[in-house]
């Protein structure tokens, strides 16, 4: 017969375990969370309105804009204006209008309906008081704290209006390609070979009369205008499609690769898709242009830089991607 262990034997065995085992092996391990949150907030200033429309986000017809609480964007299924957070949440419906060129001022949403023209509506914020606000096609709609400005796409010539459509008045008697707004400053771009644009002030109660302003001393054809820190930045369709700086009449390239999209600039960096590698969204230091980074590893058919973040959709797919514009892990919105 067996004789069983003494406790004290016991006591020796249980103490030998505990200092075997390791100490606070019986806790649980960290959970490790994957948020949607951005590494900044969506705005720096949330009072800053029309950000989205600012610059280059224009050419790619604004498909989504924000007023630094929230974003509007086309929807998923091309029916219908939809208002959410920067990450998609507390998505609704606010107008059954399918529209472009968003602009969000003081609580009202101004856009186009359709995908690259037509008339023009405003709706409230929260899907209320819908209104046809100018019974004609227009294209490159921005809209400031008062007036509306567009280019009317049966002459090509560029106006503005009151808020309500009213007062609609001439801005130039020129036929123009672009408008670009560059904080205060609205450029209009001409079409074919030029030597300047056209620009005014608009951040009075009153738009300024418009003036010419040479960038180069020879003639060239020009895309995608960006403004800032006094300096324009543009595709130069005349040299390889390659993104070039103008300041003080002296042209020079910037980044020396074709490009077939859009480019936009935001602070100190100007965004690009590369379609030489995959359509990767890349982006550039307007100061240090040598240095260069990857913002969104996907094929990256339009974009817009909304704060501190951009969003993107592929090609033939109208689903809102977002990542930081720091670079990161992308997110679907919609």
């Amino acid at each position: 017969m067996q004789r069983q262990p003494s406790v004290i034997l016991k006591v020796i065995i249980l103490l030998s375990l505990l200092f075997v085992i390791p100490l606070g092996s019986c806790e649980k391990p960290p959970v490790i969370k994957i948020s949607n949150v951005p590494t900044l907030p969506l705005f720096d200033q949330s009072s800053n309105t029309a950000v989205s429309i600012n610059s280059g986000n224009l050419y790619y017809n604004g498909f989504l804009s924000s007023d630094g609480k929230s974003v509007y964007f086309q929807s998923d299924d091309g029916k219908s204006l939809v208002k959410s957070d920067y990450n998609g949440e507390n998505a609704m419906i606010i107008s059954k209008r399918f529209p472009s060129f968003i602009n969000v001022v003081d609580d009202t949403v101004y856009y186009i309906e359709g995908l690259n023209s037509g008339k023009v509506y405003k709706v409230g914020s929260d899907g209320k008081g819908e209104t046809l606000v100018i019974d004609s096609n227009v294209r490159s709609l921005i809209v400031t704290t008062k007036y509306i400005i567009f280019i009317d796409t049966k002459d090509d010539l560029a106006y503005y209006s009151l808020h309500d459509g009213s007062k609609k008045t001439l801005l130039y008697k020129k036929v123009f390609a672009q408008l670009v707004l560059s904080k205060e400053l609205l450029f209009l771009v001409p079409s074919g070979y030029t030597d300047g644009l056209y620009k005014t002030d608009i951040s009075s109660n009153f738009i300024k009369p418009v003036e010419y302003v040479k960038i180069t001393n020879n003639p060239i054809d020009l895309n995608s205008l960006n403004y800032e820190k006094n300096k324009f930045y543009f595709i130069d369709l005349t040299n390889n499609s390659q993104i070039a700086s103008s300041e003080n009449l002296r042209v020079r390239g910037f980044v020396k690769k074709s490009l077939s999209n859009p480019f936009i600039v935001s602070g100190d960096f100007a965004y690009y898709i590369d379609t030489a590698d995959e359509s990767r969204l890349y982006r550039v230091h307007l100061y240090k242009s040598d240095i260069e980074k990857i913002v969104v590893n996907d094929r990256v058919n339009e974009f817009v830089v909304c704060g501190n973040s951009v969003y993107y959709r592929r090609k033939n797919n109208l689903e809102v991607y977002r990542t930081s514009i720091d670079g990161g892990i992308s997110f679907k919105i919609t």
